[in-house]
């Protein structure tokens, strides 16, 4: 089902502005070779989008996040949404900033 415009949250840091038009919607489309799939509809829409940051830990291992500086989220599709959490942690060894906390939302 298609989320209606007014669901979807675009969550930046204070010091990210737009320098171009940006669509909501369009960065929610899954990915194909680096370039946004073209749908015929929004049927396969990702519930959050944004920027993969990486910080790896003191034995190598790597945990992935999303970077807090440029995020959409589709609240009315979000899973279990009151346990999204953007803060500050130390996940698998890794410390990690803003953002941090959600590589155990996923």
């Amino acid at each position: 089902s298609s989320s209606s415009p007014s669901s979807l949250v675009f969550v930046t840091e204070q010091d990210v502005f737009l320098t171009a038009p940006f669509s909501l919607q369009s960065s929610l489309r899954p990915l194909e070779s680096g370039v946004h799939a073209l749908l015929e509809n929004d049927a396969h829409r990702c519930f959050m989008s944004g920027v993969v940051q990486q910080r790896p830990n003191a034995d190598g291992h790597i945990v992935e996040y999303l970077h807090p500086s440029a995020i959409v989220i589709d609240i009315e599709t979000l899973p279990f949404p009151e346990m999204l959490s953007f803060s500050p942690m130390l996940y698998n060894g890794s410390e990690l900033d803003t953002g941090g906390a959600l590589p155990p939302y996923f």
